[in-house]
């Protein structure tokens, strides 16, 4: 029967089964599913590792009180903050964050090199 409802193809017999395994397996390595999980659970671990490294091994360098006035001096650069026209812009903190950025980023490149180097 061919009119204008009928659809040229017919659906196989083996699409309709929701359980086809093959066809999920094809899915998940097609589209590198595990790779991207891997790569994903791998740089958020990688951050906390970063955010430990900068903050129990690189800060204590800075926070220490050299001017003898009981506060960090690290501390009172952190809460460095800048007001224009009533808008209080905190440009310690956003400093800090980016050189805790700047860190992730090469401990990224340090690990993507090392993991290149055992691969190959």
């Amino acid at each position: 029967m061919t009119d204008k409802y009928t659809p040229l193809y017919e659906i196989e017999k083996k699409t309709i089964n929701i359980f086809n395994l093959d066809n999920f397996r094809k899915y998940i390595i097609e589209k590198g599913v595990v790779d991207t999980a891997i790569g994903f659970t791998m740089g958020k671990n990688i951050g906390y590792i970063t955010e430990s490294l900068f903050n129990n091994l690189i800060l204590p360098f800075f926070n220490k009180d050299s001017d003898g006035d009981g506060i960090n001096d690290f501390k009172k650069f952190e809460d460095y903050t800048k007001k224009i026209y009533g808008i209080e812009f905190k440009i310690g903190k956003f400093i800090i964050d980016s050189a805790k950025f700047i860190i992730m980023i090469y401990c990224l490149f340090i690990v993507s090199r090392i993991t290149r180097d055992i691969i190959n």
